[in-house]
């Protein structure tokens, strides 16, 4: 299947995307239910509350933990409670369980958050919920330094995104590479690399040129929105496909009602740069075949 006429349309209706393709490709990533099992790996760039670790967790693991269980635990259990868009923005928590789609023998589960309340959060989370996830409390990009934020300590905002300059009452936090990351874990491979970083996520797929020339990572997933153009300039979209497809990753929007749309190589227009320019989109990419030929089949 060649490039979607409905790829436009996908991309301004992207901003709470449909899983469907996570089901699909889930037993390509990993074991399908009843095969062999190795580890399956998220790293969650920019992870918030957690919901998308949960979601990892669901889909690749027989885990009872669902979305509206953790979110009981933010709200009941963890103190401070979240007390800031605690569902998430696109409600996440009223999401019913996933069913499992993949056998893995284990999970690895890494948050990254630049947000201290969140960081904290998360940890306590983790904790209550016995699920295992790895919290850092570090910001990625494309080179290893320090970043600044700001926060209000009142956990569960979302929308904060990383300053390179300090400001009234700026906090100080750690910047890695995900290069680097890796490296210093001996980390080999990640399934999925999940990235919302508030106008940030072309500098961590930047940041990640070695992972993906690799291919030691299958599928990327990040969000676009207005914010790119004061980190990457006017033409960051069309830069950063064009740098994917560089490194061998094929992109498509993730629409709201489960279509994907390829939006790089052959398939990028110039309308992606003119009309998708409301407030945010998600793109998905990938490698390996087999996965491409699944992503195709849901355009």
């Amino acid at each position: 299947m060649g490039c979607s006429p409905e790829a436009v349309e996908v991309a301004r209706h992207s901003n709470c995307p449909h899983d469907r393709w996570q089901d699909v490709v889930a037993p390509l990533l990993a074991a399908p239910l009843g095969a062999p099992a190795g580890e399956a790996v998220l790293v969650n760039v920019g992870a918030n509350k957690g919901f998308n670790l949960v979601e990892f967790a669901q889909r690749y693991s027989s885990s009872n933990l669902s979305s509206t269980r953790w979110h009981q635990l933010m709200m009941h259990e963890a103190s401070p409670p979240c007390s800031l868009q605690c569902c998430g923005v696109c409600i996440v928590c009223r999401r019913p369980p996933i069913a499992q789609r993949a056998a893995a023998a284990s999970l690895r589960l890494l948050a990254f958050e630049l947000q201290p309340s969140n960081e904290r959060l998360l940890r306590q989370l983790a904790a209550l919920s016995g699920a295992p996830i790895e919290v850092h409390g570090v910001a990625v990009s494309n080179y290893s330094g320090t970043v600044y934020t700001r926060d209000s300590g009142r956990p569960g905002y979302e929308s904060v995104s990383a300053q390179t300059a300090p400001s009234r009452r700026a906090i100080a936090r750690r910047t890695t590479r995900l290069d680097d990351f890796f490296l210093a874990a001996r980390l080999p491979r990640a399934q999925l690399v999940s990235i919302d970083t508030e106008g940030w996520d072309g500098l961590v797929l930047l940041g990640m040129e070695r992972l993906l020339r690799e291919r030691r990572v299958d599928v990327v997933e990040f969000e676009y929105m207005r914010a790119w153009k004061r980190v990457l300039g006017e033409r960051a979209l069309q830069r950063t496909l064009e740098y994917m497809e560089g490194v061998g990753y094929t992109c498509f929007w993730q629409g709201n009602r489960g279509k994907l749309a390829q939006a790089s190589g052959e398939c990028w227009t110039e309308e992606f740069h003119t009309r998708v320019s409301h407030r945010w989109s998600n793109l998905v990419c990938a490698h390996r075949p087999d996965v491409l030929a699944a992503f195709r089949s849901l355009q």
